[in-house]
């Protein structure tokens, strides 16, 4: 349903509008004028094309055009109309009541091509075909009949026509008058925003480093709803990698909500974080949020209550999110994820996780098809936090298999608990092909020390899945899939199992010579690995859908390195300076402490130190990240003895959503007027947090930011060593200069905001890693012990 623009009208597709139809009982009188019959010669596939109608319920004088597909003959002047629905299995019995929405749709198909001929009368013909065979029944209706149906059907579309009227021209209106929602533009942001509208303007892609500061959210999305106001797009999704950022947005959306009352957004949420039905068995076919529902003497069809439920929470809330779903979902018994699907078709700004685009397991298909962009409508995405995409997207397309992930089947087979036999042939077949991997590695192998004592390793590298492996986890996936559904003792073995294989399927099926093999063994024990070296192609399918991109971060640089690792190389690039007097911050780099891995209890007690140091120096509240958490609680156990009474709060491995919600509070809480956060660097705590004036006064990073050695990563660095001859820079050392910016952007988030940051390593006074620094930075300032730390925060605090 779509507001056209050019004709001035609502298009609503018959499909659309016959999910309006209510079930009622065998009783109607017109399916008492269909019987069972053979299908004439001569029918064949037409598009009926348009008719107009006129909607008077509600606010608005609506134009309608409804659009159908049908099948028709014309013999001496009478019409035959036959409407098709495929099926697994046809009908013990044939007639409308078997299925009321596609008869609704029938009509309304029959209705479009009366009109058309301005026929007084119609023949139709329902017909259920499997492929192989086609039953049919077939009635006379007359115009008046098929009228007043379509009539019936509009009226109860009311309400979302309506909304898309609203949506298509009233908002469109008050997007057109806009005005910039604050008082005053900062420094960066005009530059962003006239960025920002020209690659909408001209359907490109921009990347945009913005520090903190400018306000990068309402820089991207303001001239993105001016867009959509001047006829240049049609529809926003901002896309996030945390929730909070999307919280921005929708917040943003709500304070601009009072200037343009008809403009909706609506956050999109996983279906296992809405779903109230987690319990039910066999998934979503079976449950009872899907189902028919009676309501006195009809029943009411989900597409019917979903439509309902969508026309309500659209009437009554601007930026919609979890609870209002929820609520709204319980009232009319719908799935709360389909009706957010449903409802942000009605949207202007669409809120989601970057998976609903990247994601080609679960991307919004109703949006980005797999030949694009069904809708044909000009789609804005807007990517916040860009640096973390490409490591999201080589983890969605990377996958480990591994011959444990079998074995509690294996065992159940082996025992007799299953009897199948097509699981045990599948399983034979993908043990075979293990062992066949295991030997590839023999080629490498060596004897090596490991956390296990000695042992013989070795590794296989090639270019693509072999094919034994791939055909017989076909095989597996195949005969698993029963046992995920079957109410069994043993389903949820069978359930990750399959999860697994489908996974290690779909990366297998993704990849190509951007993407590796990697088989590794320790003894007899296999790792099987897809590995997803270079996104940049993988972001680029995924962008085809967008008339226009923008991708925005404080953190996007080295430029080389996002311009490539996101496909961007022939885009535009776009870097602005800190609008934040640099003055307010004192950046300090103490290079002579080594935290690599062989070094750390050794140096532990000068960390300890040094973060005790910078306290006395400027007292506050304070962030410390470190590069593990065993690392972490070596260090505060040295610090608790020479700061006892320094209160801390520690980061857990674990934590939920109220525990990360605590930690923060915190520190913007005046519980405390000190405190030192323990974290982990690159973690929930290293950035999307805002913590503005005396919440944080200073960020201390221990260690160099560098992620431990790995297989994947030395995979990646050799790809990038072949094609740029910079392997180490591209695998390790950017990715860890971005978490050292995002650690310490944690310190000015505002005018008025002034601190310190610590950066602990040897490393990091190598004149070719302090290059990559931004340049509000500098000048950065060596520090080598306690005494000189004191003294250089000293300086800092006295030149305010």
């Amino acid at each position: 349903m779509k507001y056209d623009r050019s004709l001035e009208s609502v298009n609503i597709r018959s499909d659309e509008l016959s999910a309006f139809a209510v079930r009622r009982g065998n009783g109607n009188p017109v399916f008492s004028l269909f019987s069972v019959c053979d299908l004439p010669e001569g029918l064949s596939d037409v598009e009926p094309g348009l008719t107009s109608c006129s909607l008077s319920d509600g606010p608005h004088d609506v134009t309608l055009h409804v659009s159908g597909n049908v099948r028709t003959a014309v013999r001496d002047g009478a019409f035959t109309v036959q409407s098709v629905k495929k099926t697994k299995k046809i009908p013990d019995r044939i007639t409308p009541a078997y299925d009321r929405a596609f008869f609704a749709l029938s009509v309304i198909n029959a209705f479009i091509v009366t009109s058309a001929a301005n026929a007084k009368s119609v023949r139709l013909i329902l017909s259920y075909e499997n492929g192989e065979e086609t039953a049919s029944c077939g009635g006379n209706l007359d115009y008046a009949l098929l009228s007043g149906t379509v009539s019936l059907l509009l009226s109860r579309a009311a309400p979302l026509i309506n909304l898309a009227f609203e949506r298509g021209s009233v908002c469109r209106d008050e997007l057109a008058a806009l005005k910039f929602p604050y008082g005053t533009v900062r420094d960066g942001q005009k530059d962003l925003m006239i960025e920002t509208m020209r690659v909408i303007r001209t359907g490109k892609k921009l990347l945009a480093c913005a520090p903190t500061g400018i306000g990068k959210t309402v820089s991207v999305l303001y001239p993105a709803l001016k867009s959509i106001g001047a006829g240049l797009s049609d529809k926003i999704f901002y896309l996030t990698s945390k929730g909070t950022t999307g919280k921005a947005a929708s917040d943003l959306i709500t304070l601009i909500s009072n200037k343009a009352p008809h403009l909706r957004c609506v956050t999109l949420e996983s279906k296992e974080r809405l779903c109230p039905e987690r319990g039910v068995s066999d998934g979503c076919f079976y449950c009872p949020l899907n189902a028919d529902l009676p309501s006195g003497d009809a029943f009411l069809p989900v597409e019917y209550r979903l439509a309902s439920a969508t026309g309500e929470i659209l009437s009554r809330s601007e930026s919609i999110g979890r609870s209002a779903l929820l609520e709204t979902a319980e009232k009319y018994r719908v799935c709360p994820h389909e009706l957010s699907l449903k409802v942000s078709e009605y949207c202007d700004v669409i809120i989601c996780d970057y998976n609903y685009v990247f994601d080609g397991e679960v991307k919004l298909r109703r949006y980005f098809g797999e030949k694009g962009n069904p809708a044909s409508e000009k789609y804005v995405f807007l990517v916040d936090e860009a640096h973390n995409l490409p490591a999201r997207i080589r983890d969605t397309y990377s996958s480990v298999l591994r011959p444990v992930d079998f074995e509690e089947i294996f065992d159940l087979i082996k025992s007799g608990a299953i009897e199948d036999p097509a699981i045990e042939d599948a399983l034979g077949e993908l043990f075979a092909a293990f062992a066949e991997v295991l030997e590839s590695c023999a080629d490498s192998s060596s004897i090596r020390e490991t956390a296990n004592g000695e042992a013989l390793t070795g590794y296989s590298s090639l270019s693509e899945t072999p094919r034994g492996l791939y055909s017989s986890l076909v095989k597996i996936k195949k005969a698993f899939f029963p046992f995920t559904r079957k109410e069994c003792e043993h389903r949820d073995a069978f359930r990750r199992a399959y999860k697994t294989v489908s996974k290690f399927i779909f990366c297998t099926d993704s990849a190509n010579e951007k993407f590796r093999f990697l088989a590794e063994r320790e003894n007899e024990d296999l790792s099987c690995s897809v590995l997803c070296l270079d996104p940049s192609d993988v972001i680029s399918s995924a962008l085809k859908p967008a008339h226009a991109v923008v991708m925005f971060s404080a953190t996007l640089s080295p430029k080389e390195y996002f311009t490539e690792v996101t496909g961007f190389r022939d885009e535009e690039y776009l870097e602005l300076d800190s609008p934040f007097d640099p003055s307010n911050l004192s950046v300090m780099i103490c290079d002579s402490v080594s935290t690599r891995l062989t070094d750390r209890k050794k140096t532990a007690p000068d960390v300890a130190e040094l973060i005790a140091a910078a306290f006395s120096g400027l007292a506050g509240k304070y962030l410390v990240y470190f590069p593990s958490f065993d690392y972490m609680n070596v260090v505060l156990n040295e610090f608790l003895k020479i700061a006892p009474k320094v209160p801390v709060v520690v980061q857990k491995t674990e934590m939920t959503g109220a525990e990360r919600s605590k930690f923060i509070s915190l520190f913007s809480s005046d519980k405390y007027s000190e405190l030192i956060g323990f974290s982990v660097l690159g973690g929930m705590f290293s950035e999307g947090i805002d913590l503005t004036g005396d919440s944080l006064i200073g960020v201390i990073v221990v260690g160099a930011g560098l992620t431990g050695i790995s297989s994947s990563l030395n995979m990646i660095s050799g790809y990038y060593d072949e094609k740029y001859e910079k392997g180490y820079e591209f695998s390790y050392l950017y990715p860890a200069v971005n978490r050292l910016q995002q650690a310490v952007g944690r310190v000015i988030r505002s005018e008025d905001d002034r601190g310190i940051a610590l950066l602990i390593d040897s490393r990091l006074g190598d004149p070719s890693v302090a290059r990559l620094f931004p340049t509000y930075w500098h000048p950065i300032k060596l520090v080598s012990d306690p005494d000189s730390l004191i003294r250089c925060i000293k300086d800092f605090t006295d030149n305010k």
